[in-house]
Parts: structure tokens; sequence; C-alpha cells
């Protein structure tokens, strides 16, 4: 699917102060995260919020169920306060109105869900809406208190959800949908986010809503993340495709890494990717660069490495899970008789060829054109058909210079492969998979080379940051982080998931905390756990439920003997 992008206008968010933060504008893009302890257990929640605070934490949301945690917000913000923290804090509210009216007298945000705050109907649609958020709006304005309208996928009101399926259209139009409301009420203090666990459709949804707000005239903040991404490498790495490339085409002023692990372990990821945000934008200015082309899948993504004597023996060594070609020399090559080796890897190409031979280089003329320069694409459109790759060689913001030669090799209606040289040293694991998951996204190559000395743990990040782009799929297991409303662990559970089904291909298996969204979002998962009442989950398989009050420490089993039966292995 083919979506143009044509962000000719500049998007510059309005600044809106949660707390003592000032977010948008021109701010630097702000740092959240979420507790995963009992809001009702105020001493723990405190802890874990000045933990997260002293990491490098901005902004902190906390899970408002009912009366009670509402009320324990104003328990928390006071002992924080004379424990001398000022980190402003986040309701996070879903079907009870009346809980985000008394969490707006203590906190400096409420996040609403138009899908869960008001259950309409298609025949009474958003009945009541005035009645239930007036007030709240009220107050907020009177506390100097923002909302954030946050739709996540899977979780759409069944009007939106008749009306356009659950799709990124449909998060869309509930988003603008609410933020019409808020500007009915002259309530302009707000932000939006659009939220999913596929990378793809969370892409599209921000984009999308970026060109509506630009139509409107509206420059509402963003607050941008993946939801359920899970844990460990993977969770990182789609929380880097997702967060990365909407940073990188100036889109999103705060963001969170929604890990299933301990809410800490998200700040570390979170500052990688506003530093490589940073490595783009010389200034804090935010404009939405111009995509000329956004493209939701590439089909198999080429991947090579360069290859000489010291990373030969490793390689050969590894068991990779994602097949590559090779770049190495001639006499390599026959020394170590590679060309006998039944390999997958053994799709080859000689350094020899791309040795002083940029595309200006006339004299030795070989089935590579490497190019460093855009003054080197136009000398070297006159031996294009010679060629079978174009190999692009830039070491800074590769993906600035690759949209401008994307470009112009689509006016010059030259059709050869791209391939961008990318060396990984100095990279974190969050930069390399924000940048090249960005690249991806635009559809701006058709591969990379790798120049790296560790080959086999930059294969398996490319192993997960193609998942999202290839026809090689893996099993992936999503899963929320947590929060107070999980009544399992979470964690250890979506371990041993993982581990189950490590072998397995072309699954998607969910493990979720609770019912707040968890059933709605999983409803594309061939199967699922849902957390039901304490230490307990429920057995789910596309969307309906198979059984219900599972003990814990017997799910993962009973999952995979699911998983056996539907494959019809057992």
């Amino acid at each position: 699917m083919l979506i143009m992008m044509n962000l000719k206008k500049s998007f510059i968010t309005r600044e809106v102060v949660v707390g003592s933060v000032p977010v948008g504008g021109n701010n630097p893009v702000r740092i959240q995260s979420m507790t995963n302890t009992n809001t009702n257990n105020v001493a723990a929640t405190v802890d874990q919020i000045m933990h997260l605070a002293d990491g490098g934490c901005e902004i902190v949301r906390l899970a408002v169920q009912g009366k009670k945690e509402a009320y324990s917000c104003e328990n928390i913000k006071n002992i924080l306060l004379r424990k001398g923290y000022t980190i402003p804090l986040v309701a996070d509210v879903h079907f009870y109105p009346l809980a985000a009216l008394i969490a707006a007298e203590f906190v400096d945000k409420v996040r609403i869900n138009p899908g869960n705050y008001c259950r309409d109907t298609k025949q009474h649609p958003l009945e009541g809406i005035d009645e239930k958020i007036g007030p709240f709006l009220a107050l907020c304005s009177k506390r100097n208190v923002a909302v954030r309208i946050g739709v996540n996928y899977g979780s759409l009101s069944p009007r939106i959800e008749a009306l356009y399926g659950n799709s990124f259209e449909g998060m869309v139009a509930s988003a603008l949908e609410f933020g019409k409301i808020l500007r009915n009420h002259h309530f302009h203090n707000f932000f939006f986010s659009l939220k999913a666990s596929d990378t793809s459709i969370m892409i599209k949804a921000y984009q999308k809503l970026v060109l509506e707000m630009l139509d409107c005239g509206w420059d509402y903040p963003l607050h941008v993340g993946v939801t359920e991404a899970g844990e460990g490498l993977e969770g990182r790495i789609h929380s880097a495709i997702g967060i990365g490339t909407l940073l990188l085409q100036g889109i999103g002023d705060t963001i969170r890494v929604s890990l299933t692990e301990d809410p800490f372990n998200e700040i570390s990821p979170c500052q990688e990717l506003c530093q490589l945000y940073k490595s783009y934008y010389s200034s804090t200015k935010r404009v939405v660069h111009r995509s000329s082309l956004f493209r939701a899948s590439i089909i198999d993504p080429q991947l090579f490495f360069m290859i000489d004597d010291q990373n030969l023996d490793s390689l050969l060594q590894d068991h990779l899970s994602y097949p590559f070609g090779i770049f190495t020399s001639k006499k390599l090559f026959k020394d170590r008789n590679m060309e006998t080796m039944n390999k997958e890897w053994t799709n080859c190409f000689f350094t020899e060829e791309i040795e002083d031979n940029h595309a200006c280089n006339l004299k030795n003329p070989s089935s590579i054109c490497k190019i460093s320069t855009l003054e080197e694409i136009h000398k070297a459109e006159c031996f294009w058909n010679n060629k079978k790759m174009i190999l692009v060689d830039v070491a800074e913001k590769p993906l600035f210079f690759l949209r401008k030669c994307r470009d112009y090799l689509s006016k010059s209606n030259i059709g050869l492969p791209v391939f961008l040289l990318y060396g990984v040293q100095d990279k974190s694991i969050l930069q390399i998979g924000g940048e090249l998951g960005s690249i991806l996204v635009e559809g701006l190559v058709d591969g990379f080379v790798i120049q790296s000395s560790k080959i086999s743990p930059v294969a398996e990040i490319f192993s997960h940051l193609f998942y999202s782009f290839s026809s090689h799929k893996k099993a992936r297991v999503i899963s929320c982080p947590g929060c107070g409303r999980t009544l399992y662990d979470i964690q250890t559970l979506t371990k041993k998931v993982k581990e189950k089904m490590k072998s397995c291909h072309g699954i998607t298996v969910a493990v979720m905390g609770c019912v707040v969204n968890g059933l709605r979002e999983m409803g594309d998962a061939d199967i699922g756990l849902l957390g039901s009442k304490k230490d307990h989950v429920d057995l789910y398989k596309k969307g309906v439920l198979i059984q219900k009050n599972i003990p814990v420490i017997h799910a993962d089993s009973i999952l995979w003997k699911c998983y056996l039966k539907e494959k019809k292995i057992v």
C-alpha cells in the first residue's frame, strides 16, 4: 500500500505546559514513562516515580482505574513535592469519567481514550458527552491541567469501528472528533497520541493526523509510542522503528518506549532516540520534512556484510536467523573455498569492484556505482545502464541524502537497486533501528551493506528490524508493559512465552495485562493471554475466548498446547 506524503508546509506544534515542563514548539523532545505499581500503594509508587525522575524521565503516567486511585494521586503528588520532586504526573483513565474529574484536582495532565471514555453506539453517537466532559474540561482550564486524547488501535468506539473498521483511518477520525469537542469547549491545552503495536499502522496514523491538522490549521503536540512493543531487543527495535521514523520526519513532542520490563529501563532507549533526533536536526526547531513516498512495507530487503579475515570465522560459526549476502575480496573468497559452501549468504559481491570506484571515476568501470555526493549522481548518469547496483556511501544523515537521491533517480527514470553502505560503529541498537527503520519505511533503499567487525549481534538486530518489512517472518510476541491494573507477573510470563515460541514462524502471540485495552488490541493476534484476575489469565484464539482463569504458572504450557493443536502437530 502506497501513501503519497506531500508535507510542504512546516508543522511546528504549539507549546503546552505540563506541570512545570513545556512541551511542543521549539522545546526538546520530552521523555515519558509509566509506573507499574498499584497506584493505591502510595509509598511504592512514590519510590518508583523518584527513581524514574532521577534517571532522566521528565513526565510520568499512573493508572487511575477509579475513585481510590484518583484520590491516591493527591497523596503521591504531595509526598513528591515534599521530597523536592516536581515531575509532572499524568492520570491514565479508562471507562470511568468521574475518575478523570477527580484526578484533575491533583495531577498535571489526564489521558482519556475516546473509545473508552464515552462508549457510544451507532444509534446514539456521543450520547451524553457534554455532560461528562464539560465539568472535566472546566476544571482542567481552571487548574491549567493538560489533556491527552490517547487513541489506541483496537479500542475504537463501536460507532467509529462501524464506519472505518479497526484501522489507522478510524484512529485519526476518533482523535479529530474528540479534538473538535475540546475545541468547542474552547479548550486547547491538549495533545494527541495514536498508538498501535504494528509499527506500520502507528506510523501511517500519525502521518495522516499531521496532514489532517495541516488542512485544519491545527498545531497540537503529539505524544509518540508503539504500544505493546514487548521486551528485550525485539521490543526496543520495534519502538525504534516506529518512534525513530516519526522523529526523523519531524513528528513527535513527547515519546515513550513501552517495554514489558522495569519502567526504569524505558528511559535509556528514549534518550538514545532523542540523541538520534538531535544528530539530524541542528536546532530544536521541529519541522515536518516532505517524504515523496511512504511505503508501508518492503518485501525481503536485502542485507550484505563486508567480510574480512577477522570476522569470517565468526560468520561461519554463527547460526543467524536472517539470510544475507557478502561483500568480500576475491582472494579471501577463493582461499576459503567459499564458492563451494552451500550457504544462503554466498550471494556475493567483491570489494575490489568498489575500491576507488566512485561514480565520477570512469577509468575502471564495474557493476557497482558508488556515490557519496549529489554531484556524483549527476556525473554518473551517462553510464547507469552498465551498473547492477548503486552503493550510497554517506556517513552523516544518510536519511536526508537518500531522500534527495531517490527523488533524482525517480525523476530520471533510473530503476537500479539502491544499497546503503552503513557503518554501525559507535551507534546504539536504538539508533541503528531508528535510522535504518526510517529509511525502510520511506522506501528509500533495497537493502544495506554493513561494515562491522561484530557480525552476530548486528545480524540479530537486523533480524528484528526486518521483521516489519520482510516475508521472512518469525514468531512475534507482543506484550503490554504492565501497569497498576496488572494483577500478575507479566514480565516473567512474557519471557516464558517467548522462549516457548522462539522456534515458530509466522505467528503473532499476545501477552496482555488486563481488559482495559488488552482484549480488543490483541484481536489481530493468532493466540493470546489476557490477565483476568490475580495470578490468572484467560486464553484467546483470534479474539475468541478458549479457556478462562488459567493459573499463570501453567499459562505458557497451555498456550503452547493450543498452538500445537492449531497446527495439527498433536
